[in-house]
């Protein structure tokens, strides 16, 4: 089992407004599932591993982990709908999840975050950690995993 930080951004949509980083997070949630494009660091993600979440946008923290349930599968016009494909074409690959825990409050913040293994062996300071964040996704330690549970309080939703 590998641990990784999934970073959630606003969704440009082809028209009207973005997606918010929060909407797209309760898509995935609500759907048990994540879904990436084509040529995405995800598609390593494999069984077992174990996803953060990190909402940009205006939230800032990590509000969730779960785990991988099982292999990719290709997004065809007969999957659920998650998003309306029409304003958001750029997922081609869901990946199901399981075992959602939400965290509460914003302990695990961009402060906390500077602590974790990729932060603390850059040269980057707390200024200019969204350079770090915006690669998507980044792997953790599982000394980072237990920092990021220690700063935020975890609930099983199911």
């Amino acid at each position: 089992m590998t641990h990784y930080l999934i970073m959630v951004s606003d969704l440009p949509a082809l028209e009207g407004k973005a997606l918010p980083a929060r909407g797209v997070f309760d898509l995935m949630q609500q759907h048990s599932c994540w879904e990436f494009p084509e040529r995405s660091q995800q598609a390593k993600l494999r069984e077992s591993d174990r996803l953060f979440f990190y909402l940009g946008s205006k939230v800032k923290h990590i509000v969730a982990e779960a785990t991988v349930a099982g292999s990719a599968v290709p997004i065809t016009k007969d999957s659920p709908t998650t998003f309306d494909r029409n304003l958001f074409p750029y997922f081609v690959w869901r990946r199901p999840l399981r075992d959602f825990k939400l965290y509460g409050g914003n302990g695990a913040n961009l402060e906390m975050i500077m602590n974790l293994s990729f932060a603390s062996k850059s040269t980057v300071t707390r200024s200019y950690i969204g350079l770090l964040l915006r690669v998507g996704m980044r792997t953790l330690t599982e000394e980072d995993a237990i920092l990021i549970r220690e700063h935020a309080a975890a609930t099983l939703t199911g």
